[in-house]
């Protein structure tokens, strides 16, 4: 099972430009994402919107009855003042199951949203050797936050979501298909 969720909430929307705000953003995204996925008989769940907390707890009590693969997390970057493009993929700092998935889906999603900003460590705030990332810390599965592009870059992002959406599919079952192999990481 794969288990997507939107950055942010309501409440706290994330970043903005233009009028456009990272939470209903992510939402459009997780809801594609997981109707690509069922196209692919992947059995997936979208968590339904709430704070971190919230949706971390979710996750980690589905985990208790099913057997997660991986959660993923969509974000998309910002920048002050813009200028910045490209797409990255985060994984908690340690995880080996989490690296992989990165690895893979990243590979995909940064064919399509280039340039390719490459599988990094996802620390709080982004301060190297800090605290991780809650999402990737406190989930009971490998996690992952995919970032397409920065918030700046909406009209390209909107020009190949459904590209980057199949790319960021085929990435999880690559994934998935090398966790099903005897010689899997």
């Amino acid at each position: 099972m794969i288990i997507i969720s939107a950055g942010h909430h309501a409440k706290a929307k994330g970043a903005c430009c233009d009028g456009i705000s990272e939470y209903p953003l992510s939402m459009q995204w997780a809801d594609a994402l997981s109707e690509q996925l069922d196209s692919m008989i992947i059995p997936n769940g979208v968590i339904p919107a709430g704070t971190l907390g919230t949706k971390v707890s979710t996750i980690n009590n589905i985990c208790v009855d099913t057997k997660v693969k991986l959660a993923i997390e969509i974000h998309f970057n910002s920048v002050a003042g813009g200028g910045a493009h490209g797409s990255e993929t985060l994984y908690c700092p340690g995880s080996k199951g989490g690296k992989a998935a990165a690895e893979f889906i990243q590979k995909a999603m940064g064919k399509v949203m280039g340039p390719d900003r490459g599988v990094k460590e996802g620390w709080y705030q982004m301060k190297v050797g800090g605290t991780p990332d809650y999402f990737l810390k406190a989930t009971a599965c490998p996690a992952i936050i995919i970032e397409p592009e920065f918030i700046q870059n909406h009209l390209i992002m909107a020009e190949k979501k459904d590209d980057c959406i199949q790319a960021i599919a085929r990435g999880i079952a690559a994934y998935l298909d090398s966790i099903k192999s005897p010689f899997s990481r």
